[in-house]
């Protein structure tokens, strides 16, 4: 009776490594699947030049009662900026070119009824003075180029 118990313990002995690896497999497997999703989800060009003309129309919007708070905006704004430039330098550029389409869309519809202060005359001059041109690319990714400066009244003068 020993001989027949060890016979079928060797008959499902394969049955049992399959089952194995099917629940290895199937752990694993939805992991991975996860993984690429996350990669997946990452900012495109696409997204930040859609990011630049919502920033740019917001801006263009925007009405301050206290010079104080924009200029703490324009300050965030900045922020912002250098770290899409310090993490994503192409991005960067991307996102800048689209500040600048946008704001130069903006100067052409903006009338005296606009009134804006003058930290937003100051921005959209610095927004519209970045180029297309591959040195202004080659500045992002080498880190070099100058991220607009905020007027904050703490400049070196």
């Amino acid at each position: 009776m020993n001989y027949r118990v060890s016979k079928y313990r060797n008959n499902f002995r394969p049955l049992r490594y399959i089952a194995w690896m099917l629940f290895f497999v199937l752990l694993v497997a939805p992991a991975k699947v996860d993984a690429q999703a996350i990669r997946s989800e990452a900012p495109t060009e696409d997204f930040y030049r859609e990011r630049a003309a919502a920033d740019a129309e917001l801006e263009h919007q925007l009405r301050w009662k206290y010079e104080e708070d924009e200029k703490d905006f324009w300050m965030d704004q900045r922020n912002f900026e250098n770290d899409l430039k310090a993490e994503d330098p192409l991005n960067y550029h991307v996102y800048m070119t689209g500040k600048r389409l946008a704001y130069d869309y903006q100067e052409t519809q903006c009338t005296a009824a606009c009134n804006h202060g003058k930290i937003y005359k100051a921005q959209s001059d610095l927004y519209l003075q970045y180029s297309e041109g591959s040195e202004n690319l080659a500045d992002a990714v080498n880190g070099e180029g100058k991220t607009p400066v905020v007027a904050s009244g703490h400049e070196r003068r």
